[in-house]
């Protein structure tokens, strides 16, 4: 990582300050809507992005209680959240910070998180050579390092965070070094940054996870002598340039069950199985990992018998992306001594839960007639 990028991250980003006097209102702004006068098309896809999500319920009923008693812990968790000084209510207990601003901290990872520092504008190399030193707010510093891995890294690895197992926390920048798409210098950015769109999508998204994938359906006949059914579903990472789901919270789930003529389950024929990286709720112990590298396959094996009212055989692929948080905030609401005492908090996770609940979608499904 290069010394200009570790000081673009540090824990936070320092407030702005004042701007340039001779510049006008529109230039001294650093709110994302400022931003969309001029640069429309990646405004609007931020606006349908994670990045502009970052602090949603989900990461705000983490925080609200936690930042009243442990301040620098909750600016450390929200360092890739939402990490301008205007955007930090706190930076000492008790102590309100003068910077802050009422409603920024929402609108999660914008585009000064990136781009500006004190009021100096930076991106990587001009497609129209000239404009660096030309136009609004006096140009920009030009960073080679906006088209590298290593700038995704800096949230996406949890440096710092210690390891399980030999693994941080989270490390999508070290999984795509060990692959053939870092020897092959495909980037995070030709992926998750197409034509330098500003959508970032992952594992939220059907097609990015359905172009990612190959899933593959065996079955065998029932066998006459022991009326067993045998099938295979397959999953195999063929188009992530790291492990199949990256982190923690989502889970991959494959399943397979028999139906009746109704198209209804039949009872103890549901078999499962889970591609994800399950870990103890305090982080600091992997109750397994069955994540998928490029190249690898995860196989769910049936073996039942074939019930004397089944129909159908049916195969499904589903992707659960917030599922460890969604677990965490259960436990925390259903336990007294978890159990946040601020009725803000609680709101948060009840509308997380949901959230975490409505993003689960169908990935693929097959009935195979028995």
């Amino acid at each position: 990582m290069s010394v200009w990028l570790r000081l673009h991250f540090p824990l936070y980003i320092p407030a702005q300050g004042a701007a340039p006097a001779a510049w006008s209102d529109l230039e001294k702004e650093i709110q994302p809507e400022a931003c969309g006068k001029c640069h429309e098309s990646q405004y609007r896809d931020w606006k349908e992005s994670l990045h502009h999500k970052g602090m949603g319920p989900t990461v705000l009923g983490q925080l609200l209680d936690m930042e009243l008693d442990a301040p620098l812990l909750a600016i450390s968790c929200q360092r890739c959240h939402a990490p301008l000084a205007e955007q930090i209510p706190y930076f000492r207990k008790g102590i309100n910070n003068p910077d802050f601003v009422e409603g920024f901290r929402e609108k999660g990872l914008t585009c000064a998180a990136c781009h500006v520092r004190a009021h100096s504008r930076n991106g990587p190399p001009a497609r129209r050579p000239g404009t660096e030193t030309s136009g609004p707010h006096g140009g920009f510093q030009v960073h080679a390092e906006y088209e590298s891995p290593a700038f995704c890294a800096s949230c996406h690895d949890f440096e710092g965070a210690g390891t399980m197992h030999g693994k941080l926390i989270q490390e999508t920048a070290q999984e795509w070094r060990r692959t053939e798409f870092a020897a092959q210098g495909v980037s995070c950015q030709n992926c998750h940054m197409p034509d330098r769109r500003h959508l970032w999508k992952g594992i939220h998204d059907s097609g990015m996870v359905h172009a990612a994938v190959s899933i593959q359906l065996e079955t065998t006949p029932p066998e006459a002598k022991t009326d067993s059914l045998a099938a295979t579903l397959s999953l195999t990472n063929v188009g992530a340039g790291h492990r199949l789901p990256t982190y923690i919270e989502p889970q991959i789930l494959l399943i397979l069950e028999q139906l009746d003529a109704k198209g209804k389950p039949i009872a103890d024929t549901r078999a499962e199985g889970v591609i994800a990286r399950k870990v103890t709720e305090e982080m600091d112990q992997e109750v397994f990992d069955t994540r998928l590298m490029p190249g690898e396959t995860y196989r769910l094996n049936y073996r039942k018998t074939l019930r004397p009212k089944a129909k159908t055989l049916l195969a499904r692929v589903e992707v659960w992306p917030d599922e460890a948080y969604r677990l965490y905030f259960l436990k925390m609401l259903a336990t007294p001594a978890l159990r946040p005492q601020m009725p803000t908090v609680i709101g948060k996770m009840e509308e997380a839960i949901r959230q975490d609940t409505e993003s689960r979608y169908l990935l693929w499904e097959r009935k195979t007639a028995l």
